[in-house]
């Protein structure tokens, strides 16, 4: 069945078409899927199913903007949600501007699982999209909501099992995406941006959550932020830039931390940080902060094949609270700058088949000038201090920080097939033996070729040319 909103139509109002739905229907369990289809015109109402519709998982409730439409809700700064849903399962709300809401623009709450919450553009409403106590399974996507006081999507108290992917959260109060006591989230190809905060954080026992695909860029505080005893983090193929931190985790067990691209965050692009236990660090990309992979007071880390690049304090940084530390097939690239690795007082560090390359102020380890020096410490003894041959160094795409056919990191790493097989562009690891590196180098594949930085010729732009190495 479908009722008609809008000028012209049977119903002026969202609230009249769903009064007279449960005239209808009553509490019955839904035997067709019941459509509420708004048209073009600002309704100044709280849209709020009955409580006792039974929709069901074959037949739902959709309340959605009709074809080609754009409705407005707007609560006008005095109502307290735009769409309200309580203690109903599988309805979709589709299609809104929601906006002038005092607390939230859509609100699915207590028990309203399975919803829906697509294609809707909220703002200047207290949070956005708020999804709260246990309203579980609820899938939320291709929304923008921005300029909200609050968060831009909020997931809270025990609604797990989530879906949040293709949205876009900028400009909010707080974070882009919070995710609160809400475990098995999955989160992917979301866009988190100038936000007062955090792009998107995770707290309060937020466990076993995922997110892939996402870009988190000049937040006021970190990309990601893990917080309060959250565990089984997974952070997979996201780019970080322009914030404080790419990523910060405290108080965490368990994150694992891969393929991403961090680059230019005035302090961290990683930071493991305060009693956070057994995280991974693996196939990332940290060009151009403060520091690219610190842990900061943290047990049982591991950081493999990560790239290192032209940061300006450290490549890693573990502090003598970083106990148990482990950091192998990585390539640390200092120019200026402090250490390539800072390890501190660390207790059972074990480190070893890395690439050291240094120059200027830098030297390899903190207080040690070269690798030498710090092998008769017992550690990195099958590590090499030599220019990685990146095929463009100073670039900003992570493919410039590939190791180009004569790099010396290839085939002198160690196997770490036991923890992972691939490299950052999905490439099956290894490619004879292991390469040190985000980048696993496959001859076949690549040209025999390595563009060369020249410098600048005083016009701002920047002189490069090709050296030809040979066929491929």
């Amino acid at each position: 069945m479908i009722y008609e909103v809008g000028s012209g139509k049977t119903y002026s109002t969202i609230t009249a078409a769903l009064a007279q739905l449960y005239t209808d229907v009553g509490s019955n369990a839904f035997t067709e899927t019941q459509t509420i289809r708004v048209y073009d015109g600002t309704y100044t109402e709280t849209v709020a199913p009955d409580t006792n519709l039974n929709p069901t998982a074959d037949y739902g409730l959709v309340i959605e903007a009709a074809a080609g439409n754009s409705p407005v809700i707007d609560g006008e700064s005095t109502r307290v949600n735009g769409i309200y849903v309580l203690t109903i399962d599988y309805v979709t709300s589709d299609g809104f501007t929601v906006k002038n809401c005092t607390t939230n623009g859509i609100y699915y709450y207590s028990k309203s699982r399975h919803g829906i919450i697509k294609n809707n553009v909220c703002y200047s409403n207290g949070h956005g999209i708020h999804v709260y106590t246990s309203s579980t399974y609820a899938t939320v996507n291709n929304n923008f909501s921005f300029s909200n006081t609050g968060d831009g999507i909020w997931f809270e108290n025990a609604s797990h099992y989530g879906t949040v992917h293709s949205n876009n959260c900028y400009l909010n109060g707080n974070s882009g995406i919070d995710i609160k006591a809400s475990t098995n989230m999955n989160i992917y190809n979301c866009n988190c941006y100038s936000n007062s905060t955090y792009g998107m954080n995770f707290r309060s026992g937020a466990n076993s959550d995922t997110v892939c695909g996402c870009i988190c860029y000049s937040n006021t505080s970190h990309g990601i932020y893990a917080q309060s005893t959250n565990s089984n983090l997974t952070i997979h193929d996201c780019i970080f830039y322009s914030n404080l931190d790419g990523v910060r985790a405290s108080n965490t067990a368990g994150v694992v931390f891969y393929n991403n691209y961090c680059y230019s965050n005035s302090s961290n692009g990683l930071l493991i940080y305060t009693n956070s236990t057994n995280s991974i660090a693996y196939n990332n990309v940290c060009i151009f902060n403060k520091i690219g992979l610190q842990f900061n007071n943290a047990t049982g880390g591991k950081i493999y094949n990560n790239t290192c690049a032209l940061n300006t304090n450290n490549a890693i940084y573990g502090n003598s609270g970083a106990t148990g530390l482990t950091s192998k097939n990585n390539i640390l690239y200092q120019v200026n700058g402090a250490a390539c690795a800072f390890y501190g007082a660390s207790s059972g560090l074990s480190t070893d088949y890395n690439c050291f390359y240094f120059s200027g102020t830098a030297v390899p380890v903190s207080g040690y000038a070269t690798l030498a020096l710090w092998q008769a410490t017992g550690r990195d003894l099958n590590s090499i201090n030599s220019d990685p041959l990146f095929l463009l160094l100073n670039g900003l795409s992570a493919s410039d920080y590939k190791l180009s056919y004569d790099s010396p990191c290839i085939n002198v790493a160690t196997d770490l097939s036991a923890t992972f097989t691939i490299d950052y562009f999905g490439t099956t690891r290894p490619a004879g033996a292991w390469d040190m590196g985000f980048h696993e180098f496959i001859p076949a594949t690549l040209s025999k070729a390595r563009i060369v930085n020249q410098g600048g010729d005083g016009l701002g732009l920047t002189k490069t040319s090709i050296v030809n190495q040979g066929g491929a």
